[in-house]
């Protein structure tokens, strides 16, 4: 997922001092807004409107909301990590569950 790309960019950013994480683009693109557009598709089965690249999986969101959680607003994203997962997001581990 490109999501997953930027956001790993705007962690090694952060080594150069360049803050990525609240950089928006000229026509108003930004990382936490990619993140708040894609998640309502993962509680719902509503058809992705877009070309599919690749099967979505709910389980490759989880990073991203965790640093979603420490960049912008904890409140906000542990509360789309329990919408999503719900009690059992402890026992998520990337790839595969315990």
């Amino acid at each position: 997922m490109n999501l997953s790309a930027f956001m790993h960019l705007a962690l090694l950013s952060e080594l150069v001092n360049v803050n990525l994480w609240d950089y928006q683009s000229p026509n108003g693109g930004s990382i936490r807004k990619a993140l708040d557009y894609l998640l309502p598709y993962s509680l719902t089965h509503n058809k992705w409107d877009y070309k599919q690249i690749d099967k979505m999986n709910n389980e490759s969101l989880l990073p991203l909301l965790q640093m979603a959680q420490r960049k912008y607003d904890e409140q906000l994203y542990g509360d789309w990590i329990k919408k999503i997962f719900g009690k059992n997001f402890k026992n998520i581990v990337i790839g595969q569950k315990l």
